[in-house]
C-alpha cells in the first residue's frame, strides 16, 4: 500500500515537472548550414533532399515539375500573333549542352518548388545574345547589394562574383526586410520541415518495431515453466495464429492474455497522414493529382482545374523573365490550350469571343483577345456587321404549329428580302460572307438544321441567275417558292405531316 501511493505521488510530480518544463529546443544547426543563402536559416541543399527523405515531397514535386514541363512554349509578336520560329525557342530546346530542354525545364521547376529560388547562369555571344542558360543549384548563393538595397551582382558557393545581367534568377514569396535576402524565395518545405522530420522518424520506429515483432499476448502460470516446456506453449500459441483458428486451450492454471494495440501505436499513421496533406497542399499539389487515399474523386474535375491553374501562375513567373531575358518584343509564354482540365475555362472564353463579335468585333480580334492565338479564321471571315442585326421576328418559327410549308416559306422569304434589302454583305462581292449571313438568320428557326446547304444552295442560285438577269432578287428565285418550302418541310416535321 505505501509503495503504490510513494508511486501515485511521483507520478503527480513528473506530470506538473513536465508541464512547467521549457519548450523543447530543436537543434536546427545540427542538420542544416546557416551560413548559405546570404544568412537564412534553411539551407536550400537541405530543402531539395526532402524529396530523398519523405515520399510525399517527392510526389508534390515530381507532379508539378512534370506536368509543367510538357506544356508547350510559344512565343507571339506585338499583335498577338503566334510566332513559328524564333532564337529564344531554339535556345529552350536545348538551353544547355549538357542538358535538354524537357529535363532542364523539370530541373527548374523542381529548384523553385523546393528551395523557392531558380538560378541560371548566362552565357552570351557577342551581340549579347544568350547562347546558354546554365542551371545551378541554388544551393550557397548570396546577394550583393547597394547601400539603397539595389542588386549589384550574385555570388556564388565558390565565391565567384556575377552581374545581374549574368544571371537569370527567379524567385518565389520572400518574408525578409533585409534587401540583400528579401530577393531570395522562402522554401516552400521549411514549414514543413519538423512534420517531415516526425514523420521520417516515426517510419524509422515502424520499421524498427516491425524487425523486432510486437508483443501479441502474455502467457503466465501458477508453476515454474522450465526452457522447454516455455518453448512448447510458445509454439502451440504460434500454431495457433497460424492456422486461423483463434482459440486457444489453456489448462494447468495457464493463463494466456492478448495485448491490443494502444492508441500510441495508430498515432504515427495517423501524423504521417496529416504531413503528406500538408506537405501537398503547400506545394500546391491537390489530393486527387497525387492520388492520395483521402482524396474526394467525386471532386477530381474541380480540383484538377484548380491544380492547373497553380500551375499557370507558376508559369507565369518563369514567362515573365524568358520574355525579358528575349528583349525584342516578342512574349514568350507557356501554352495551356490544350490541357483537358482549363476546357471549361476555353468554353467560357470561347462563348466570350462570340459576345465580342456580336457586339461588332472582327472574329480573328476576338479571338486573339481572349488568347486563341493559333484560332482558324481569316481575315475579313464573318464580318462583324452580320452579327450586329437583331433577327427579324417573321424567322422565329420555333413552336410546332408554325412548322408547316406556309410557316418555312415565309421563314425563307423573309431572310432573301433581308438581304436583298442590303440587310447583309453583297452576293456577288463576298458571296462567302452572304452564305454565312443565310445560316445566322436562320438560326432558332425551324430551318436551323437545314441552314448550311440552304444558304449555300441559295447563293449558287441567285450567282447563277444573274448571268441572265442581273437585277434579279433573292426572294424571286423559284427556290423560296411553294414546292421548295414544302420538300423542307417534309425534311423539318415529316412527310405525313406535309401531305395533309
Amino acid at each position: 500500500m505505501i509503495e503504490s501511493a510513494r508511486h501515485a505521488l511521483q507520478s503527480a510530480v513528473d506530470a506538473v515537472a513536465r508541464a512547467f518544463a521549457p519548450p523543447l529546443a530543436i537543434d536546427v544547426a545540427a542538420s542544416m548550414t546557416i551560413d548559405n543563402f546570404a544568412g537564412t536559416e534553411y539551407d536550400a541543399e537541405h530543402a531539395m533532399s526532402a524529396i530523398a527523405a519523405y515520399p510525399w515531397a517527392r510526389v508534390g514535386a515530381d507532379a508539378i515539375a512534370t506536368n509543367l514541363s510538357q506544356v508547350p512554349i510559344v512565343a507571339t509578336d506585338a499583335s498577338g500573333d503566334r510566332v513559328e520560329s524564333h532564337w529564344m525557342l531554339d535556345l529552350l530546346r536545348r538551353p544547355d549542352p549538357s542538358m535538354g530542354g524537357r529535363r532542364w525545364r523539370r530541373q527548374i521547376v523542381a529548384d523553385f518548388v523546393l528551395s523557392g529560388n531558380i538560378v541560371c547562369v548566362i552565357t552570351r555571344d557577342g551581340t549579347g545574345r544568350p547562347v546558354r542558360l546554365r542551371r545551378r543549384h541554388p544551393h550557397g548563393w548570396q546577394v550583393r547589394t547597394n547601400a539603397a538595397g539595389d542588386l549589384v551582382g550574385w555570388v556564388d558557393p565558390g565565391g565567384a562574383l556575377y552581374s545581374p545581367s549574368e544571371i537569370l534568377h527567379i524567385g518565389d514569396l520572400s518574408w525578409r526586410d533585409d534587401p540583400a535576402i528579401a530577393l531570395l524565395g522562402e522554401s516552400r518545405i521549411r514549414p514543413l520541415d519538423l512534420g517531415i522530420r516526425a514523420a521520417t522518424s516515426a517510419r524509422k520506429q515502424a520499421g524498427a518495431a516491425a524487425k523486432r515483432g510486437r508483443l501479441e499476448a502474455i502467457v503466465t502460470t501458477d508453476s515454474v515453466l522450465g526452457p522447454g516446456a516455455a518453448r512448447k506453449i510458445s509454439d502451440e500459441l504460434e500454431n495457433v495464429r497460424r492456422g486461423g483458428t483463434g482459440t486457444v486451450v489453456a489448462g494447468g492454471g495457464l493463463k494466456v492474455q492478448p495485448l491490443s494495440l494502444l492508441p500510441r501505436d495508430t498515432e504515427w499513421s495517423q501524423l504521417d497522414e496529416r504531413t503528406s496533406v500538408e506537405c501537398l497542399a503547400v506545394m500546391g499539389v491537390l489530393p486527387v493529382r497525387a492520388q492520395l487515399p483521402s482524396a474526394n474523386y467525386g471532386a477530381a474535375k474541380q480540383e484538377m482545374r484548380q491544380y492547373w491553374e497553380n500551375l499557370q501562375a507558376l508559369a507565369e513567373l518563369i514567362d515573365e523573365e524568358l520574355t525579358e531575358l528575349c528583349g525584342d518584343g516578342i512574349t514568350i509564354a507557356h501554352s495551356f490550350e490544350k490541357v483537358e482540365s482549363l476546357q471549361t475555362s476555353r468554353t467560357e472564353r470561347l462563348s466570350r469571343v462570340q459576345q465580342w463579335v456580336q457586339l461588332g468585333a472582327e472574329p480573328l480580334a476576338a479571338a486573339k483577345f481572349e488568347g486563341f492565338a493559333d484560332a482558324p479564321l481569316l481575315p475579313g471571315m464573318m464580318p462583324a456587321e452580320t452579327q450586329t442585326i437583331p433577327p427579324s421576328p417573321s424567322l422565329q418559327v420555333d413552336t410546332p404549329q408554325a412548322q408547316s410549308t406556309e410557316g418555312i416559306t415565309r421563314a425563307l422569304q423573309g431572310a432573301a428580302e433581308w438581304l436583298d434589302a442590303a440587310g447583309g454583305p453583297d452576293i456577288d462581292a463576298d458571296p462567302v460572307a452572304a452564305s454565312w449571313a443565310l445560316v445566322e438568320r436562320l438560326e432558332g428557326t425551324a430551318l436551323a438544321s437545314h441552314a448550311l446547304g440552304i444558304a449555300s444552295d441559295l447563293i449558287e442560285c441567285v450567282t447563277v441567275a444573274r448571268l441572265v438577269d442581273p437585277d434579279v432578287r433573292l426572294c424571286d428565285l423559284p427556290a423560296f417558292g411553294e414546292s421548295h418550302a414544302a420538300i423542307l418541310a417534309a425534311q423539318t416535321v415529316g412527310d405525313d405531316y406535309v401531305g395533309s
